[in-house]
Order: C-alpha cells, then structure tokens, then sequence
C-alpha cells in the first residue's frame, strides 16, 4: 500500500504539460547561450601589407612600414617584431606593444630599426620580416610576413 502525504485520500499530482515546459525551457536556455558564446568565441583576424619602398635615415636607421587590418572587439593588444635584412647586414626593431584600433579599416603602422653594430644600411634592395601577435576579448592570432623585399631609399 502506497502512502501520500496530506490529507487522506487525497494525493499531489503534477500537470502533464510540466515536463513538456520544463524540456522546452532548458532547451530554449542553452541555445540562448550558444548563441552568445559563439559570437563572442569567434578569432579576431589581422592582415598585414609591407610598402615595397622603405625610408633610410641618415644614421643608417631604416624605418619600415606597411598597414594593418583588424576585426575584433574594438582595440587590441599588439605585439610587433620586424627583421631587415640587406645582403649580410640585418637588425631587427625592438619588440613593440601597444593597443591598435580593430575596426576592419586599413591603418598605417611604423617600425624603427637600428643600423647594425658593424656596417649601416645602404640604399637598394633588402629583405623585411614583420611578426604581429594580436590579443583581443575575442582571442588571439599570429600573422607572420618572411622574406618581403622592399627597397631601401
């Protein structure tokens, strides 16, 4: 013999329909939250141009340029290396960081990178070099550009 608590006779039943609301609420609760963390899990993107001609100061600096493009959440965070390279002389620029505007427009960016110790850059042909890691609310990603040649005046 089965008991029920209350009054005699007399037992609690649920509604048929509550299950069937339940389901349709936990399913309607986690589609919401793959939506949201679907858009906001998605890689920003970066492309990056180096200009074929490059800028030698009279110090035997160069300076190295290009633009940059991004998608993200707004600004980003930026790590930026670049490498130049002309016959058996290369330097590299100091790492820089910096916050940069992600908004899918093309933005100019500029890297100093000191004349080598032994011997300062010439004019003529050269090989560039650029990595960028960019960190933003959307995650990170990582464009590496090898073996550019620009020409140096």
């Amino acid at each position: 013999m089965a008991e029920y608590p209350g009054t005699a006779g007399r037992r609690a039943t649920t509604p048929k329909n509550w299950i069937l609301k339940l389901a349709v609420a936990t399913v309607a609760a986690c589609a919401g939250t793959t939506i949201l963390a679907g858009t906001a899990m998605a890689d920003p993107t970066l492309k990056l141009t180096i200009d074929s001609k490059q800028h030698l100061k009279d110090d035997g600096s160069a300076q190295i340029t290009g633009t940059y493009t991004c998608t993200a959440v707004g600004r980003a965070n930026t790590a930026r290396f670049a490498f130049l390279r002309q016959g058996e002389i290369q330097g590299d620029a100091p790492g820089g960081r910096g916050l940069v505007t992600c908004d899918g427009a093309a933005h100019p960016f500029t890297s100093d990178v000191a004349a080598p110790v032994t011997f300062p850059y010439q004019f003529g042909p050269a090989t560039v070099d650029v990595t960028w890691d960019l960190y933003s609310a959307d995650g990170s990603t990582e464009v590496r550009l090898t073996d550019i040649p620009v020409t140096l005046q």
